[in-house]
């Protein structure tokens, strides 16, 4: 089986920090990528994988935040190519590395807590299925957070 020379990426973009005149400040800190892909064959890559998404929200200890994502349902390059998300493609650490992670489903804004070192991690991952015809090429789509109070 031959690889498609695609490569998957999609854009993790910092959404707004609404909270309490911009105390709480959102940064990516890596996109979500897939690399090379096989036609008919699914690739997931979890919130743990050294190729999700990652963001890191800052602000006051101990402060609660509500996570609401904006998640594409495709990729495109012309084409489209299926991208899925499920309950365990989200998570949270209070680590860079994703030590002691909290998964959590993306599609339901889950509302966490800052620690108290004032920072948290999050990573999202996520499915693709190249379809059996799938032309190559780079795909990309966006992935919207917004941070806001609960």
């Amino acid at each position: 089986m031959r690889p498609l020379l695609l490569v998957a990426a999609l854009a993790v973009c910092s959404g707004a920090a609404r909270l309490q005149a911009q105390q709480f400040k959102v940064t990516k800190a890596a996109d979500l990528t897939f690399g090379n892909l096989f036609s008919n064959v699914p690739l997931t890559i979890r919130p743990t994988d050294g190729n999700s998404g990652r963001y890191v929200i800052t602000g006051p200890k101990n402060k609660a935040v509500k996570l609401v994502f904006t998640l594409p349902s495709v990729m495109s390059s012309g084409v489209t190519m299926p991208i899925s998300f499920g309950p365990l493609s989200g998570g949270y650490s209070q680590s860079s590395s994703g030590s002691n992670m909290q998964f959590f489903d993306p599609r339901t804004p889950p509302t966490i807590t800052l620690p108290d070192a004032g920072a948290v991690y999050i990573f999202i991952g996520g499915t693709v299925q190249p379809g059996s015809g799938q032309r190559a090429g780079p795909y990309t789509a966006t992935i919207l957070l917004d941070v806001s109070a609960p």
